[in-house]
């Protein structure tokens, strides 16, 4: 997959919105409404990227009196006050753009032991996800054109 950039890889993931006031609700119904989401990205008023809620940290969230007393207390207390996308959201995320060469990207997802990885433009603005089974799919692509033309 030498040479190719992200760019290649379109049509992205969409991706689901949220504004930073949203509430757990929102942010459930927003994953309740798309089961195969991992993250909802919350964006500023010009619809930049600030962060991700990712589905399991929200589940923790909703769920946190489930845990014992003694489990990173102080991390515990945020989530167990959180009540918004902004509070809860994961600052400064890892995120690529359409000029990236896609062998950097999947670096990434590698190191950082991820599956998917925002793609923004220039301006910051979320433009969808490019993850690893879209990946998984052109390397197949790939392989099946070099068979056929051996």
């Amino acid at each position: 997959m030498e040479k190719k950039r992200v760019l290649d890889f379109r049509p992205y993931d969409p991706p689901s919105v949220v504004h930073e006031e949203a509430d757990l609700m929102d942010l459930i119904r927003h994953f309740l409404q798309r089961p195969d989401l991992h993250h909802v990205c919350v964006v500023d008023r010009d619809s930049r990227l600030m962060g991700l809620v990712n589905r399991k940290l929200l589940f923790r969230n909703v769920f946190s009196h489930h845990v014992g007393a003694g489990s990173q207390v102080t991390r515990l207390f945020t989530l167990l006050t959180a009540e918004t996308s902004g509070e809860l959201m994961l600052l400064h995320p890892v995120s690529t753009t359409e000029e990236a060469p896609i062998d950097t990207v999947i670096e990434t997802l590698i190191h950082r032991n991820i599956g998917e990885i925002p793609v923004v433009d220039d301006e910051g603005r979320i433009l969808g996800f490019i993850g690893i089974l879209r990946i998984m799919k052109e390397w197949v692509e790939e392989e099946k054109r070099k068979a056929g033309e051996s």
